[in-house]
C-alpha cells in the first residue's frame, strides 16, 4: 500500500510536467542534437503551468525544470575530474546547477507578478536567460536559441533580433502551437491559424535572410592548425618543445601547398610565456618570414608593469619582421579556472583551486579589434564568444571579419567543444561576418555569415585547413538595434505590474469605502 500510494502521488506531483520538459529540451542540444524537438519539448511544461497557482508552486515549478536542465547541459564539466577531484568538481557541478536553476526561478516569478498571462511567457523566459548571460558567474549555455544553430531558416533572425530574439520565436511558436492543440472550441480555427501565419512569417522571413546576397569588400586566405595536443601533454613542462614543432611542422607542411595571408594556431599553444621565449619566438619568425606570412597564437603573457606582476590570456602576432607589440589580453575570463570567484568561499568548503592555472588578470574592456595585415579583425579567446554583445562591440568597432581561439582539450570527447561551436555560428549570422574558431582539439572552422560551417574539423584530430574569408563591413539589423527584444519585454512586465498595483489600490479604496 505504502509504494502505490508513493506511485500515486509521484504521477499526481505537479512538477513532473516540469522536469519531462527539461529531458525533451536537453535532446534539442548536441550529444543528442535532435534540434526539431524544441518546438514541442515546452509543451508539458506549458500543460503543467495552467494548474500552478501560487508563487511558491512557480518559483518551483521554474526551479526544477531550470536545474535539471543546467545539470544535464553541464554535465560535461565532469571532465574536469582528471585535472582535480571527482568529489570537487561534483561539487562545483552541485552548486553551480542550483545557482543557475535561480534565473529560471526569476522568469516564474516574473510571469507570475505580471498576471500569469502566456503571451508573456516568452518575454519572460529569455529575461531570465539574459540575467543569466550577464552576471559574472553565471553563462549562456542552453539558450533556447542556441538549439537552432544546425536549422539555417530560423537561425538567420540572429541577424534580425539576437540569440535572445531566437529563443523568443522558438518559445513564441510553442505557445501558439500548446493554444492551438488546447484550444476548447473546435468549431473555432484561430489558434491554429495564428500558429500556421506566424510559422509561415518567421520561415519567410529567414529564407530571404539566407538568400540575400553580401557585398565583400576583399578577400583573404587563411588557414587554421589543430595541433590536438591533449591537456595532460599542455601541462607537461618537458612536452612544450614538442608541441610548439609539432605546429611549425603542420604549418610549414601547409604552407609548402600554397600561401596564406594568416595562420591561426589556437589558445594557450603552451602555457610557457612564449613571446618572451627566444628559441620559441626564433623559431616562430623564421618561419613567418621565410613565406611572407603573419602568424596569429595564442599564449600566456606576463606584464611586469605591474607590482605584483599581471598575467594574461593573450593573443600574440608574429609577422615576417618580427613580433608585433600589439596584442589582445582575454577580457572575460573563465570562473575556476583563470580567476576564483567567491575565492574565500571555495577556500572555506576545502575546494580549493579546482581546475590547474594561473590567477589571470581581466584585459581592459575597451581593447579594439587589432589592425592585422592592413585588416581589421575582431578577436576573442574561448568562451567570449559565448556572448552576442562581446562581438556586437567589434563589429561596431568596423571589423571586417571574426576571430576566436581556443582550447577545448579540457573537456575531452564531452559535448562541450560542440556546444561551443554552436555559439559560433550565432556570432558569424549575428554579426553578418565571417567567422573563424581555431580550437586546439577542435572544433575549428570557417564559417560563412549565414552561419554555414565552410569547412571544419574533427573534433580529437590533427589536422588543418585552408581556406578564403571576405571582409564585410556592412552590418546587420542586429548590430544596429541591439537586444532591443530584452527591453521591450522589461517594459511590459512593468507596466503590467503597475497596472496590477493601480488595480489593488482601487480594489482596496473601494472595499474600503464599502465598509465605511
Amino acid at each position: 500500500m505504502y509504494y502505490k500510494n508513493l506511485l500515486n502521488n509521484t504521477l499526481n506531483n505537479k512538477y513532473i510536467p516540469s522536469i519531462l520538459s527539461a529531458i525533451l529540451t536537453y535532446c534539442a542540444f548536441p550529444p543528442i542534437n535532435q534540434w526539431g524537438l524544441i518546438f514541442i519539448s515546452l509543451l508539458p511544461f506549458l500543460w503543467g503551468l495552467k494548474k500552478i497557482k501560487s508563487l511558491k508552486d512557480h518559483l518551483l515549478y521554474f526551479f526544477y525544470f531550470g536545474v535539471l536542465y543546467m545539470g544535464c547541459m553541464h554535465i560535461w564539466l565532469l571532465e574536469l575530474r582528471h585535472y582535480s577531484s571527482l568529489l570537487g568538481i561534483a561539487s562545483l557541478l552541485l552548486l553551480y546547477t542550483l545557482f543557475l536553476g535561480l534565473y529560471y526561478a526569476i522568469s516564474g516569478a516574473l510571469y507570475y507578478v505580471s498576471g500569469r498571462q502566456i503571451w508573456l511567457l516568452p518575454f519572460c523566459w529569455i529575461i531570465g536567460e539574459w540575467l543569466r548571460s550577464k552576471t559574472i558567474i553565471g553563462n549562456p549555455t542552453g539558450i533556447i536559441g542556441y538549439s537552432q544553430a544546425y536549422n539555417p531558416v530560423i537561425l538567420q533572425w540572429a541577424g534580425i533580433i539576437g540569440l535572445f530574439g531566437v529563443s523568443f520565436i522558438v518559445i513564441g511558436l510553442t505557445v501558439l502551437l500548446y493554444k492551438a492543440l488546447t484550444h476548447q472550441t473546435s468549431t473555432c480555427r484561430k489558434p491554429l491559424l495564428t500558429f500556421v501565419l506566424a510559422l509561415i512569417l518567421v520561415t519567410s522571413i529567414g529564407l530571404w535572410q539566407l538568400k540575400h546576397p553580401l557585398h565583400p569588400i576583399a578577400a583573404h586566405t587563411i588557414s587554421i592548425i589543430q595541433g590536438n595536443h591533449s591537456q595532460h601533454t599542455k601541462l607537461n613542462r618537458k612536452q612544450w618543445p614538442t608541441i610548439i614543432n609539432d605546429y611549425i611542422k603542420l604549418t610549414e607542411s601547409t604552407l609548402q601547398k600554397g600561401h596564406s595571408q594568416f595562420i591561426i594556431w589556437p589558445e594557450t599553444i603552451t602555457p610557457d610565456f612564449n613571446t618572451t621565449n627566444p628559441t620559441t619566438v626564433n623559431k616562430i619568425h623564421t618561419l613567418a618570414q621565410k613565406y611572407n606570412t603573419t602568424i596569429i597564437f595564442g599564449s600566456p603573457i606576463k606584464s611586469t608593469e605591474n607590482r605584483p606582476p599581471h598575467y594574461f590570456n593573450s593573443l600574440a602576432i608574429m609577422t615576417p619582421n618580427g613580433l608585433s607589440p600589439d596584442h589582445y589580453h582575454k577580457i572575460r575570463l573563465m570562473p575556476f579556472g583563470e580567476y576564483w570567484p567567491g575565492k574565500k568561499l571555495l577556500q572555506t568548503l576545502n575546494l580549493g583551486q579546482l581546475i590547474p592555472g594561473s590567477n589571470y588578470s581581466p584585459g581592459s574592456p575597451d581593447q579594439l579589434p587589432l589592425l592585422i595585415d592592413n585588416t581589421r579583425i575582431g578577436i576573442g579567446i574561448c568562451l567570449e564568444s559565448l556572448y552576442p554583445w562581446f562581438y556586437q562591440r567589434m563589429k561596431n568597432q568596423n571589423s571586417q571579419f571574426m576571430l576566436v581561439l581556443a582550447n577545448n582539450a579540457w573537456f575531452n570527447a564531452s559535448s562541450g567543444a560542440e556546444k561551443h561551436f554552436q555559439m559560433s555560428l550565432f556570432r558569424a549570422v549575428e554579426n553578418q561576418s565571417y567567422f573563424i574558431q581555431a580550437a586546439n582539439t577542435g572544433i575549428s572552422a570557417i564559417i560563412s555569415p549565414k552561419g554555414i560551417p565552410i569547412q571544419k574539423t574533427t573534433l580529437n584530430t590533427q589536422d588543418t585547413i585552408t581556406g578564403t574569408v571576405l571582409s564585410l563591413t556592412s552590418k546587420s539589423i542586429y548590430n544596429h538595434i541591439g537586444d532591443i527584444i530584452i527591453y521591450i519585454g522589461l517594459l511590459l512586465i512593468i507596466i503590467k505590474i503597475m497596472r496590477f498595483i493601480y488595480l489593488m489600490q482601487r480594489y482596496r479604496h473601494h472595499v474600503g469605502s464599502q465598509t465605511v
